[in-house]
């Protein structure tokens, strides 16, 4: 894959990870720019699949009219391209998308962080953010010396209720954000091992706290296992996560903890360069616990102390 490539996927990260396509209550100070913005997720959401105008109105709710004038103008730009069917992201979207990924400070961090921590390791690594939903948005990836080569490539993004990133991350909000992310839809089943229903899945959610990692038991892939954590971080934009990839028959309980002390540290690593003060992770993973920032209780606080 080349750089325009590359940056298509990160620039449709930024845009997927802006919130939903469907205009919203406030007044935009420049309705115009709103508009465009919302397009343009739209578009991304559906990846290699073409939306015509039609469909596009339809969807946002928009006179066809108008929007046609700005999908003409956003082609015009390049951030679209007419094809037989619709519109798909254009070429100017990667030329975007190498810059956004060159600031990302966090891409960075976790390569170098991998190299450091991870050297001869025979695992895959992801790096992923929580989206506005209940998604998982993948940012980067480590190869191991034996890695498993995943679908969810940069840029691609999977249900945060089966991921080992998406549990560590929900467990990381407050109780009644969980909650609200889960009541707005079904939850999605992609093995029969996947957790589908709110209540079997804050129970999962405790038992994070108790290992002190999050675990993927072949919920998201059949024969692959995935264990979490989130990233240690303080004003950063988007919530972070790592996992570790290994097949099932891998997958002992002693090899689990093993890694869960090895993300722990490669974790607080990517803390440390994204400003936050060392050991954070560590010592979380130590204490097994994951707290949520201010007085609200997250989910895994909140079902530890109502046992107490």
């Amino acid at each position: 894959m080349d750089q325009t490539s590359k940056g298509g996927y990160y620039l449709a990260v930024a845009i997927r990870a802006g919130g939903s396509s469907r205009p919203t209550e406030h007044r935009d100070p420049v309705p115009a720019i709103g508009r465009a913005a919302s397009v343009l997720r739209l578009v991304a959401a559906e990846g290699v699949t073409p939306l015509g105008p039609s469909e596009l109105a339809r969807r946002l709710h928009w006179p066809k009219s108008s929007l046609a004038n700005i999908c003409i103008s956003l082609t015009t730009s390049g951030l679209l391209r007419r094809v037989d069917k619709g519109y798909l992201l254009g070429p100017a979207v990667g030329a975007l998308g190498v810059a956004y990924r060159a600031g990302m400070d966090e891409v960075t961090a976790f390569h170098r962080a991998c190299g450091e921590v991870l050297a001869d390791h025979a695992y895959t690594v992801q790096l992923a953010m929580l989206s506005d939903g209940i998604d998982v948005i993948y940012l980067a990836c480590h190869y191991g010396t034996s890695p498993i080569r995943l679908t969810s490539a940069p840029g691609s993004k999977l249900p945060a209720t089966s991921t080992a990133t998406g549990k560590a991350l929900l467990a990381s909000l407050p109780l009644k954000e969980v909650e609200a992310r889960l009541a707005a839809g079904p939850l999605p089943r992609l093995t029969p091992h996947t957790i589908t229903t709110a209540p079997d899945y804050l129970a999962d959610l405790e038992l994070v706290q108790k290992r002190g990692y999050a675990l993927d038991d072949e919920e998201t892939l059949a024969g692959v296992v995935c264990i979490g954590r989130t990233v240690p971080q303080t004003d950063h934009p988007h919530r972070l996560a790592v996992s570790i990839t290994l097949l099932k028959p891998q997958a002992n309980p002693t090899v689990l903890a093993g890694l869960g002390n090895t993300l722990a540290i490669l974790t607080d690593r990517i803390g440390e360069a994204l400003g936050v003060g060392p050991g954070t992770a560590a010592s979380a993973f130590q204490a097994g616990a994951l707290r949520g920032s201010g007085t609200s209780s997250n989910i895994l606080t909140s079902t530890s102390e109502a046992g107490h």
